[in-house]
């Protein structure tokens, strides 16, 4: 038996990725590491700053947060950088997030990916 294609809320389109021709040089990416320690870093400044529309350039429009107890005593999962903000802005000064570190080894640590020629994620 065929299964069906019927759309679900849960069902998300994957962006195609064509052939660009040109290459990437690995000296001018800078370390997952790196990318990873200055995001979270530009985070916990946002969240310091109780500007919650900076998320913005943080949180991809369509991104995700899965809260499991840590901005109140509710879990949330909520879609959109809208419905983040409006989870989040009130919160803002009560919370204190801070300190934020990425796992620096194991399976959980930034490192590089090709899960598809020309694509590194």
């Amino acid at each position: 038996m065929a299964a069906s294609a019927v759309a679900s809320i849960h069902d998300i389109s994957l962006p195609k990725f064509c052939k660009t021709g040109g290459a990437v040089s690995v000296k001018n990416v800078s370390s997952p590491e790196a990318i990873v320690s200055k995001w979270l870093s530009a985070f916990e400044s946002t969240l310091a700053s109780g500007k919650a529309g900076d998320l913005t350039g943080l949180i991809h429009e369509d991104g995700w947060w899965r809260d499991q107890l840590a901005v109140d005593w509710e879990f949330h999962t909520k879609r959109g950088i809208k419905n983040i903000i409006d989870l989040l802005d009130p919160r803002f000064g009560k919370v204190g997030f801070r300190n934020f570190k990425a796992y620096e080894t194991g399976q959980f640590a930034p490192k590089k990916e090709t899960p598809i020629e020309d694509l590194e994620w």
